[in-house]
This record gives C-alpha cells, sequence and structure tokens, in this order.
C-alpha cells in the first residue's frame, strides 16, 4: 500500500496545482452575492487570467503555451484534440516531469522514507493542537491512511497529500492520468522528445526548505481547506473548462480568508507563500530554461499546470516581457 501512496503523492508533487473529477455542488453556489461579486473584480484583475493555451512568436520561433489539469476527467478528449496536431509537429515539448522525472521521484521516496518520515523528532499529535490533529486524522482516514502512521510524517508531506480530495483518490491510485500524460503519451507516439523543466526533486528542496514551525502552518491551512475540498474542486474543475483560469487564483485567495480557526490575514498571508515558492519562483526559473530551448529549436510546446499562465509572473507575462507576441491559441 505505502508504494502505491507514494506513487500518488509523487504525481501530485509533480504536478501542483492538482485539481480532480468531484462532482456535487460548487463553492462558488455558497458565495454570498457580495463575495462572489468580488471574486469576479479579482479574477478580472488578473492578466492572462482568461485561457488555458496562447501561442507566442518572436520572429521564426513558436511558442505553444498550454495550461493542464494533472487529474483524469472526461473533458480532457475535447481539449486534448486541437493540440495533437501542435504536439506531432513540434520540434521539442517541455513539461514540469516527463516520465523519466516520475520515475526518478518515485525511486527517491522509496529508497529515502526519511524525506517524508520523521523518525527521530516529536510526533504530529504531540505538536498539534488537538482539535488540528483531530480533524487531520478524520480527512486522512478518508484517504486511507491510518493515524499512526501519519503522525511520523513530515508537515509537508500531509500537506500535498491534503491536496489530494478523496473522491479522486481511486482515479489517481489506478494511474488514470491529466492532460499532462494524454500529451506524453501522443509525444511518445508521434517520436516528439521531452524535456524537463527542472529537476525532479525541486519540490522536495522547496517543501523541506521551511522551518517546522512555517509547514506546521501550512498543514493548518490545508485541514481548513479539506472541509469544503469537494465543492472548491468543482468550483477550480469548471472554471478550467471555462477558460477562467485567473479565477481559480482568485478564488483560492478567497477561500484561504474563508476558513475555520484560521484568522483571514494569516490564510491570505500564508496562501501568497505558497504562490511565491510554488508558482512565482519556479516560472522565473523556468526562463532561462526555455530560453535555451528556444535557441535551439523553432516550435515548441509549454505543457504545465494551469496556474502557471496567468498574473503578472506567469509565464505568458513573462514572454510578453521578454519580447514576445501572445495571441491565444
Amino acid at each position: 500500500m505505502l508504494r502505491t501512496f507514494i506513487a500518488a503523492i509523487s504525481l501530485t508533487l509533480l504536478g501542483t496545482p492538482l485539481f480532480a473529477l468531484c462532482g456535487g455542488e460548487s463553492y462558488l453556489e455558497r458565495l454570498s452575492p457580495d463575495q462572489y461579486q468580488q471574486l469576479q473584480q479579482d479574477a478580472a484583475a488578473i492578466r492572462y487570467g482568461k485561457g488555458t493555451a496562447w501561442t507566442a512568436t518572436k520572429g521564426s520561433k513558436v511558442i505553444t503555451l498550454v495550461g493542464t489539469m494533472h487529474i483524469n476527467d472526461a473533458r480532457l478528449t475535447a481539449t486534448m484534440r486541437p493540440l495533437i496536431t501542435v504536439i506531432q509537429t513540434a520540434e521539442l515539448i517541455l513539461l514540469e516531469a516527463t516520465p523519466a522525472e516520475e520515475a526518478a521521484l518515485e525511486a527517491e521516496m522509496m529508497k529515502h522514507p526519511e524525506i517524508f518520515m520523521n523518525a527521530t523528532g516529536p510526533t504530529l499529535p504531540e505538536v498539534l493542537p488537538e482539535e488540528t490533529w483531530n480533524a487531520l486524522t478524520e480527512a486522512l482516514r478518508a484517504r486511507q491512511i491510518p493515524a499512526f502512521l501519519a503522525a511520523k510524517f513530515q508537515p509537508w508531506y500531509l500537506m500535498m497529500t491534503l491536496s489530494i480530495p478523496t473522491c479522486a483518490m481511486g482515479d489517481i491510485l489506478a494511474k488514470k492520468r491529466g492532460l499532462d500524460h494524454m500529451i506524453m503519451d501522443e509525444a511518445t507516439a508521434s517520436g516528439i522528445p521531452m524535456q524537463a523543466l527542472e529537476p525532479f526533486d525541486t519540490l522536495f528542496d522547496i517543501m523541506q526548505s521551511d522551518t517546522a514551525e512555517e509547514q506546521i502552518e501550512m498543514l493548518t491551512l490545508s485541514v481548513g481547506m479539506d472541509i469544503d475540498q469537494q465543492s472548491m474542486f468543482v468550483a477550480m474543475l469548471d472554471s478550467y473548462f471555462d477558460g477562467e483560469v485567473g479565477r481559480l487564483i482568485a478564488m483560492s485567495r478567497l477561500i484561504s480568508q474563508n476558513l475555520p480557526n484560521m484568522d483571514p490575514a494569516k490564510g491570505l498571508a500564508l496562501t501568497l507563500e505558497a504562490e511565491q515558492e510554488l508558482i512565482i519562483d519556479r516560472n522565473l526559473a523556468w526562463m532561462p530554461v526555455i530560453s535555451a530551448a528556444v535557441a535551439a529549436h523553432d516550435n515548441i510546446m509549454i505543457a504545465v499546470g494551469a496556474a502557471h499562465l496567468p498574473d503578472e509572473n506567469g509565464l505568458v507575462a513573462l514572454l510578453a516581457a521578454d519580447g514576445w507576441a501572445i495571441t491565444p491559441f
């Protein structure tokens, strides 16, 4: 079971942010009219917030940017259809991780369990408030993880675990994948080379760079979000397929300010910190990799999690600032 679970978390680590096939009520339906209006205003202010795919051109060079989701959904068949020709004619496809990075990550976690398990320090029940620990164990039980095992996990690892909604666990454990893997499968079948934008252990380094106190704070934030997680994912999925990627970001910030037992300002600060570490800093680190790929190829595709594309430090704006002409795909 542990190996299967590690494989599932490996997928999560190599594909933030995570969306999943969950049905039912949308979180948007729970908002008051004032909250919904504010959300729409915030989303509209996010640059390049409408659309999941873009074309960037500079002279004879062409980049197709695709915002992906990493979990299986029947609607992805239609999303994939117009991308097939682009994949088949690309000289190179850049991804957050190729199959080689996924295999390396899983192997590293199996070889070095100390990465995600704490064998020497205090257990989580000893450092978390009782109310938080009880809520955490309930959330993990729904994901088939017993409390005695969770007590020894690193806080950052459990935070990533909670990013997998219970309604998506079946697909993940069955290795039903999202748009990234559909693109990889087509690239493999067409003989198109693939390259990772970063080393497989990049997110390990990011997560473990936080202090123990910071990890506990982020875990507490994740526990609070788990209460409404399914309705959040319904809203996020609908936003993605509506092309409203900016709304995904605005919604995440709104949710963080409406969590039980969390000060709104603190919740927002933690979310913005996560955006900086998991999205913005990585985008900036990817730009030299993209520049090198463009120098060697005339036509490339970049396929990464949808949240990496919009906003002032999204890949679309960063390319625009580098002199690329941007048009919707």
